[in-house]
């Protein structure tokens, strides 16, 4: 009787474990689908606003800046670079969070952007 109550302890734990598991997998899936969508709006604004910085100063060559942590979410940092090369603008952000979660974008446009 003694060997089955331990087995079923031991069944039981096992699940346990596997619920933990995938509750933590599903919260890190959360965090980068996040974590990826605020990088997509990050390099989608500064490709509009390259394009609109581009149109009023023609001999803009680009920018860099950082997205403190904070203004997005809390452990999130974004760093944007925006470089003009022969009327193509390129835009790139990556976001790094503390737990060592990363994400990149990049957009590329014309001046007409």
């Amino acid at each position: 009787m003694l060997v089955m109550a331990l087995v079923v302890l031991l069944v039981i734990s096992l699940l346990c474990a596997e619920q933990v598991r995938r509750a933590v997998a599903d919260r890190r899936q959360e965090q980068l689908e996040l974590l990826r969508m605020q990088t997509d709006a990050v390099a989608d604004a500064a490709l509009r606003m390259a394009g609109e910085r581009l149109r009023a100063d023609a001999g803009w060559m680009g920018a860099e800046w950082t997205v403190p942590a904070g203004v997005l979410a809390a452990e999130t940092v974004i760093q944007v670079e925006v470089q003009v090369l022969n009327g193509s603008i390129t835009a790139t952000a990556r976001a790094r969070v503390d737990n060592n979660l990363t994400c990149s974008a990049i957009r590329t446009g014309g001046t007409r952007t």
